[in-house]
């Protein structure tokens, strides 16, 4: 018998409640009628209350401060209409709290420890303190390790290699180092960063085997994929402030903290690699799920790549140290799969291990929408599905991504992305703030060439993208679009400090195949490389958009092809002294002298702050002035060198008054007042 005073909430107390409780009232003085114990039990019994007419909608509500978990909580496609929330604030936790921490000593350095055999055989490579996620100690210190050869010294991107031959400086370093079974190698190149366990080591050859093979060849022909490596979680090398080493054998926790307030030190050990997962199934979606309010923290990190190699599958059974591209295939920490209009609002989530937010097949109409992202091992946002030629029911389309806060992602796995969107279409994302990230802000797109893509009429608008890429991996940009994306529009993000490692450290990046995309009212500066970035691609317009401040020309076209690659119209592209405006093509080997149906350009206004002569194009490695960029590669009309009038374009205050020349050309004024998160 029910309640028929409340017929709409269930509260849920892990502290107070009891799953023989009805669940209708927070106080648990209430008896029988009190809370119960485990979001479970509420789910279980609102399944009860469906099967006797109850279908209104239901909200679960968590009277805790903390709620603990050690497996995920799952939401199946049978639950329909229901809200989960806290009663004021809760934090949904994935780890053990660790706090009995006494003053010892490890290796000779003086620190913290903590005795963690209560908690029987722990195996984890996360450890949590004051919101961050702290570091192992590994050899060397700082910088990387070169090796003498690699297994397969193939420069072909998809050659892996699964053992390398260090140098014998490195083995007789090695050899004096023990718990081989806990360390992890780890190494960056190209656009991806991997991580194995070591397999094995041969201390006489020096042969060092991975547990997962390299993604991509590891070859020392080519600078960017050689193999430079460093090995975490050495014992030896713990003494550093803010490192930590579990020692399996003894089963303690040493920490040596930052700061004096040893006393008042709170650790966290995540023990589930997910929260909350919404899942249905092709033939039931979840319905109306939403959650909103919580924080969220403390997920494991481990992950290994199981995508096969097509190209080089030599060793797709034992799986690979790290995914083709931004983490693709990586879980979340919340997880939607067949899920049809369900939200994520309001949340904070931090220190989880890989992705914050999945979306997987067969979502529609999800919305995240003012959650604050940060401290996270890969990704803040990964959204995926069926792709093209799927059947509808894999689909994912719709996706709102709205007012969010996203910043120091990819700690553990840095090729990850702010927001990552594969095989979905009709998504918006707008207002966020992604910060810190080491690879790719926004993310859009997931066929490369010119092959049907499913991706397509996305919006992409009024983001603030800054401090992106920080030196560490190649190839990546404030905002990246891949392949054939009819009706997809960015437009109006401001996007800044955009740095490579090797190259391709771009704000705007349209890759291999992207076509028929709308790029405009975008205001982009201080980019390692170009502002602007097509590898190659088909009828993308490009306008009104203000690049400057590139470390190479603001625009460029990289690879000819006898169509117009991008359609540039009335931007404003600031350069450096000596550096042209727009480039096209690689060098020149076979004398072609004409670019106009590559990059046909139109009411460009080119300015050099400076004052010096401006080089408008350079095509093929040949320098072109303005004047020729029209009348003899037939690459411009009615493009212009002026000053636009900027209010300071020291400080980049790239607002312009009504009579600016730009204006007068047909530029209309970029209003960046509202970009970011509204809120």
């Amino acid at each position: 018998m029910y309640n028929m005073q409340n017929l709409t909430t269930l509260y849920v107390s892990q502290a107070h409640g009891n799953d023989n409780n009805q669940g209708f009232f927070a106080d648990p003085a209430r008896g029988v009628w009190g809370p119960v114990q485990t979001i479970e039990r509420a789910l279980f019994k609102i399944t009860e209350m469906r099967a006797i007419g109850a279908l209104q909608p239901l909200t679960i509500r968590i009277t805790d401060d903390v709620y603990r978990l050690n497996a995920p909580i799952v939401i199946d496609g049978q639950m329909r209409d229901i809200t989960i929330e806290p009663q004021k604030k809760t934090l949904i936790s994935g780890g053990i709290e660790v706090r009995n921490f006494v003053r010892d000593s490890f290796n000779g350095v003086d620190c913290l420890s903590a005795d963690l055999s209560a908690y029987g055989d722990l195996h984890f490579s996360d450890f949590y303190v004051n919101g961050q996620a702290k570091k192992l100690p590994r050899y060397p210190e700082t910088g990387t390790l070169d090796p003498e050869s690699v297994e397969n010294d193939n420069p072909v991107l998809w050659a892996s290699s699964k053992w390398f031959i260090a140098r014998r400086e490195d083995i007789e370093v090695l050899r004096n180092f023990r718990n081989m079974e806990d360390w992890i190698i780890s190494f960056r190149h190209c656009w991806i960063d991997e991580h194995t366990p070591v397999d094995s080591i041969d201390w006489e050859s020096g042969r060092i085997e991975f547990k997962y093979a390299s993604r991509f060849s590891v070859s020392m022909q080519v600078s960017h994929r050689m193999l430079h490596y460093f090995i975490e979680n050495v014992g030896e090398c713990f003494k550093n402030p803010g490192e930590w080493y579990y020692d399996r054998e003894t089963k303690k926790l040493y920490y040596i903290p930052e700061d004096d307030n040893a006393a008042e030190l709170t650790g966290y050990i995540p023990v589930t690699d997910k929260l909350i997962c919404v899942r249905g199934s092709a033939d039931c979606r979840a319905h109306g799920v939403h959650i909103r309010g919580f924080d969220m923290a403390y997920t494991k990190g481990e992950y290994r790549s199981a995508e096969e190699n097509r190209a080089y599958p030599k060793y797709n059974e034992v799986g690979y140290a790290g995914d083709k591209q931004s983490v693709c295939d990586a879980h979340g920490s919340v997880e939607f799969e067949y899920a049809h209009n369900c939200s994520l609002e309001d949340c904070r989530l931090w220190c989880l291990g890989v992705h914050g937010i999945v979306v997987r097949n067969g979502s529609e109409r999800i919305r995240i929408r003012r959650c604050d992202l940060s401290q996270l091992g890969a990704g803040a946002i990964s959204v995926n599905g069926g792709a093209y030629g799927s059947d509808e029911s894999e689909h994912t389309r719709r996706i709102e991504i709205a007012d969010n806060r996203i910043d120091h992602c990819g700690n553990r796995y840095s090729a990850a992305c702010g927001i990552l969107i594969r095989h979905a279409y009709e998504n918006t994302v707008e207002h966020n703030d992604i910060s810190w990230v080491y690879y790719t802000g926004i993310s859009c797109g997931w066929v490369w060439g010119y092959a049907d893509s499913i991706c397509r009429d996305n919006t992409i608008e009024k983001n603030h993208i800054h401090d992106i890429g920080q030196g560490v991996l190649s190839d990546m940009g404030g905002i990246y679009l891949l392949g054939k994306q009819p009706g997809t529009v960015v437009r109006g993000n401001l996007i800044h400090d955009i740095k490579s490692a090797h190259y391709g450290g771009w704000a705007l990046y349209t890759d291999e195949g992207s076509s028929y995309i709308t790029l405009e009212d975008n205001v982009c500066y201080n980019t390692s490389d170009n502002s602007y970035h097509q590898h190659y691609g088909n009828m993308n317009t490009v306008r009104n958009n203000i690049f400057a401040f590139s470390g190479m020309a603001p625009v460029s076209v990289s690879r000819v092809e006898m169509h117009p690659g991008i359609i540039a119209e009335r931007n404003i592209v600031v350069v450096e002294p000596g550096q042209a405006a727009f480039a096209v093509g690689p060098r020149n080997e076979g004398g072609f002298n004409g670019a106009g149906h590559i990059l046909p350009s139109s009411e460009n206004i080119i300015f050099d702050p400076t004052g010096a002569e401006i080089a408008a194009v350079k095509a093929f490695d040949k320098a072109y002035t303005l004047e020729e960029m029209g009348s003899l590669l037939r690459m411009d009309i009615d493009s212009v060198a002026a000053d636009p009038g900027f209010a300071d374009l020291d400080n980049r205050d790239f607002t312009m008054s009504e009579d600016s020349p730009a204006c007068e050309k047909g530029f209309k004024r970029i209003d960046l007042s509202d970009v970011g998160a509204r809120r």
